[in-house]
């Protein structure tokens, strides 16, 4: 046994057997050195095939997006995230070159990080022409929904009353990029490349059906009379800043997408809320991180009806759709490790 394991490490480093770092194992095919095909193939990029499913759904939301600026007559403006795209692209190919080198933490963790960049710009710039499209305001049917549930918008925002309770909320609310890009950094290096993966297709899974959910129940949020800043004055600052940026949309008074445009203007199904859940489902098996992340999400989504005006139902939406993707997410997941694995 020991002569037999001596025998392949001295055919792996003389180029006779392929060997495969992410998937550890040896592919068991016999390699000639001199093959040019083996030469050339070391220096071609390397995707991670548990990433198909992100990057369809990538180009997916391309696609839809330059259609229906098309449709709209909406244009792009001077953004500065925009450059940040060309960095993330190339970022991506490194990412790829790292993991033919064998640097497969590396390379996951910049390739992941990379990806949930994209989908930021992509949802922010998408949501603008779905939000122009004719669609009447549901506010009042959201508002009976709320209702039917003894859901009370005003005694909910009344228990963060407090200052430092409602700056906890804020700053939670405010997080789910840096919550996005320390939980892919720490799947990475931990080795847990897999679920890794599963977040940022859950999380583009999740946006792709927000978008194609939204422009059904464009809202100007809970809060609509803003005018009246119920309780102090801090506590519904910058809460209704979507409302007049929709009506500006439908009435085609804005034509191009920048600057203040550039907002979150979801009501129903609450984004937010669905990304709070893949949190909670990312960090859970980091038994130190589990109950902390558990708790500051919890205030995420209570931030979602205090500083963002959302309905409840918009949070029941969300976390049904969170919830759905992280399922669909685990079994495309299963599929694309199944697929991965050499054939003998």
């Amino acid at each position: 046994m020991g002569a037999c394991v001596e025998e392949m490490a001295k055919a792996v480093q003389y180029g006779r057997v392929d060997f495969d770092p992410n998937a550890r194992q040896f592919s068991g095919m016999a390699t000639n050195a001199n093959d040019p095909r083996i030469r050339v193939g070391a220096l071609l990029p390397k995707p991670d095939t548990r990433s198909w499913a992100a990057y369809a759904l990538l180009v997916a939301l391309a696609l839809a997006a330059y259609a229906l600026l098309a449709i709209t007559g909406l244009r792009l403006g001077m953004a500065w995230g925009w450059a940040f795209c060309e960095v993330a692209v190339v970022a991506i190919f490194i990412a790829w070159m790292l993991r033919r080198a064998g640097h497969s933490a590396i390379s996951t963790g910049l390739e992941t990080i990379s990806l949930a960049y994209l989908f930021t710009v992509a949802g922010l710039v998408i949501q603008g022409p779905l939000m122009a499209l004719p669609f009447p305001f549901t506010d009042a049917l959201l508002s009976r929904m709320d209702r039917a549930l003894g859901f009370d918008w005003w005694a909910f925002a009344q228990l963060f009353s407090n200052r430092w309770l409602w700056g906890a909320m804020f700053v939670a609310y405010a997080s789910i990029i840096p919550q996005t890009f320390l939980l892919l950094l720490l799947l990475s290096a931990s080795d847990r490349h897999v679920r890794a993966w599963q977040f940022v297709t859950a999380s583009s899974l999740a946006l792709g059906a927000t978008m194609i959910v939204i422009p059904f129940f464009p809202a100007d949020g809970s809060l609509a009379l803003c005018g009246l800043k119920p309780g102090s004055p801090w506590l519904a600052k910058g809460v209704c800043d979507y409302g007049p940026i929709i009506h500006q949309l439908k009435d085609g008074q804005i034509k191009v997408l920048a600057g203040n445009a550039l907002v979150g203007m979801v009501s129903m199904p609450s984004f937010h809320t669905a990304l709070a859940l893949q949190f909670i489902w990312g960090f859970w098996p980091y038994r130190w991180l589990r109950w902390p992340m558990v708790a500051f999400n919890i205030l995420l989504i209570c931030g979602t009806i205090v500083i963002a005006s959302h309905y409840f139902v918009d949070l029941l939406g969300g976390a049904i759709i969170g919830l759905l993707a992280i399922r669909a997410a685990t079994i495309l997941g299963r599929v694309s490790e199944h697929e991965s694995k050499p054939v003998n």
